[in-house]
């Protein structure tokens, strides 16, 4: 007796009809594609010693933590600009992302000049060392921003497909410079990243159209900042958090740069353990499934009749409570499958405790970054902040002991994450237990 092949289609078909489903798988495309392509990439750059290849890390990282930084507080406005139809009624997408590349890059470059003494006593770097730190981090300022608008007008399709685009651009640019002459790697990296920018930005041309009204920049930064005023809670979240997730890295990047006698060291078991640890994170994708789920819930919750409104309620509570147990099952399947594939392959064993240990933060890590989608509809950001907050905390303790063992910093971030999500989760119980009278105490406050 035969048996009947599966049919892919049929298979396939509820993941692509479903807009929730497809938005979050393809909203964890661009971390997926960055992963791989990075690992492969410095896989290949055997020709480099340990120095040089720190070097070109340090270079690297410096200018997309700091961009990453510069961009987190604009990335939630550029979700509100979107939303905010009273103002930006028309090229709400374009105009924002302009005003917020303005923005970012003037944040961005602020850290930079900072930090010229660092770079230039501490690490060493040469003026072209510095023009590339300083190229890089205004380029990726730049790609967040449209990124951010992508997302936020639940366009995840298109930096799904530019990311694995671009990746492969910054893969054949940098390893093509490479196998040229090493000393041009830096170089061909920054050629692939403009190409990567380049393609948002005709991807955002594209999506959002060409920009049809004449833009008053001083007058959409005044908007801006208005909006910024009313959602400083979550600005502040957003920075905090992109804080919390390099801070222990760099605070053993630090430690190992000193004993060494140099200025930070990227290279060793603690940074491979501790990124591939951040791997569960990519369980957040529910966090745009969810959205979908509940964004027309929460625009409409105060109208309609007492049993219209009560009835979006149970069903915002029953998506909260799927969308959380998926994230957090989600989560924990990744750690384990991460766990037993280092323990298969990595042969250092020094880094299976710190990868142990950050996948478990991590998992913690996820559930305080879902509950920061749900407390603003109770106008308690402030929870969220206190999370993450948390979160720092624990590394900053966690530094003195970090000399000892790097393992130290992984379990900073652990207990740190262990607290804040503790902190965001049963403070989200508590507000679910009151639903309807914190929800209309919102309203009432706002009058």
């Amino acid at each position: 007796m035969g048996i009947e092949g599966y049919n892919l289609t049929k298979l396939f078909k509820p993941i692509v009809n479903n807009p929730g489903i497809r938005q979050a798988v393809l909203f964890i495309v661009p971390s997926l594609v960055t992963t791989t392509i990075s690992i492969l990439l410095f896989s290949l750059l055997t020709d480099f010693n340990s120095t040089q290849l720190n070097h070109l890390s340090i270079t690297i990282f410096a200018a997309i933590i700091i961009s990453l930084v510069g961009a987190a507080g604009m990335q939630l406005l550029i979700y509100r600009i979107i939303e905010d139809h009273e103002y930006f009624t028309e090229d709400a997408a374009m105009r924002g992302i302009k005003t917020g590349i303005l923005c970012t890059v003037i944040i961005s470059m602020l850290m930079v000049i900072i930090g010229i003494p660092y770079f230039l006593n501490v690490l060493n770097f040469s003026a072209a060392d510095l023009l590339i730190v300083i190229i890089l981090t205004l380029i990726y300022s730049a790609i967040w921003v449209i990124t951010s608008a992508f997302w936020a007008a639940e366009k995840n399709l298109y930096p799904a497909a530019l990311f694995a685009i671009g990746y492969i651009g910054i893969f054949a640019c940098t390893y093509g410079a490479y196998k040229i002459n090493f000393s041009y790697t830096l170089a061909g990296f920054a050629i692939g990243s403009c190409f990567l920018l380049v393609l948002c930005w005709i991807g955002a041309r594209k999506a959002f159209g060409k920009q049809a009204v004449v833009q008053n920049v001083r007058a959409d930064l005044r908007r801006i900042r208005h909006i910024a005023s009313q959602n400083a809670g979550a600005i502040l979240f957003n920075i905090i958090y992109v804080l919390a997730v390099f801070l222990d890295k760099i605070f053993v990047w630090i430690v190992q740069g000193r004993a060494a006698g140099g200025g930070l060291s990227i290279l060793g078991p603690y940074t491979e353990g501790a990124f591939l640890g951040l791997i569960p994170m990519l369980s957040i994708g529910v966090v745009a499934y969810f959205s979908i789920k509940t964004k027309v819930l929460v625009e409409n919750r105060f109208k309609g009749t007492l049993i219209e409104i009560q009835n979006r309620i149970g069903a915002y509570k029953s998506a909260y409570q799927k969308g959380y147990v998926t994230m957090l099952l989600a989560a924990y399947i990744l750690g384990i499958i991460v766990a037993l594939l280092g323990y298969r392959f990595i042969g250092n064993t020094s880094v299976i405790p710190v990868l142990v240990t950050v996948i478990c933060g991590s998992i913690m890590f996820s559930g305080i970054i879902f509950n920061s989608m749900v407390l603003p509809v109770f106008g308690k950001s402030s929870v969220s902040v206190a999370a993450v907050l948390a979160v720092i905390i624990g590394e900053i303790v966690s530094y003195p002991f970090i000399a000892t063992n790097v393992w130290y910093a992984a379990l900073g971030f652990f207990i740190g994450s262990l607290i804040g999500f503790s902190i965001s989760t049963f403070y989200t119980l508590y507000l679910f237990s009151r639903f309807e009278f914190n929800m209309f105490n919102v309203l009432v406050k706002n009058q």
